[in-house]
């Protein structure tokens, strides 16, 4: 839950930090986050609670535990990459809801249509 919730703040913009890829700024620390909030490496290495995303999950969820939980809600998915049978560094991935495209041009197509038959 802790990885969906600072990937979900960081694609919307709202998490604080610097993410420019011009400047040495928070992204290599977010990352270290997530890669310990998914156990890919300790939370040691990723800098502890100095680590202040580390130290955002704890606050926000009660503890490291906690945030470390599955996440099932909308928004953030996981890509879990394999080469074979060796796991690889897995992506993330956010999914906008986007309303469904073909839905609205069947209805509009059948309204025109029943336009164009009733100035018949």
């Amino acid at each position: 839950m802790g990885t969906a919730s600072l990937y979900g703040r960081f694609v919307n913009g709202t998490l604080a930090g610097n993410f420019s890829p011009y400047v040495n700024g928070d992204g290599g620390t977010l990352q270290k986050a997530i890669w310990a909030l998914e156990d890919e490496i300790s939370l040691e290495d990723a800098g502890g609670m100095d680590n202040p995303y580390l130290a955002d999950v704890k606050t926000m969820f009660g503890s490291i535990t906690l945030a470390k939980m599955d996440y099932v809600g909308n928004g953030v998915r996981v890509l879990n990459i394999y080469d074979g049978q060796i796991p690889r560094q897995d992506m993330l991935y956010f999914t906008a809801n986007v309303p469904e495209v073909s839905s609205g041009l069947i209805v509009a197509m059948c309204l025109g249509g029943m336009v164009l038959l009733r100035r018949k």
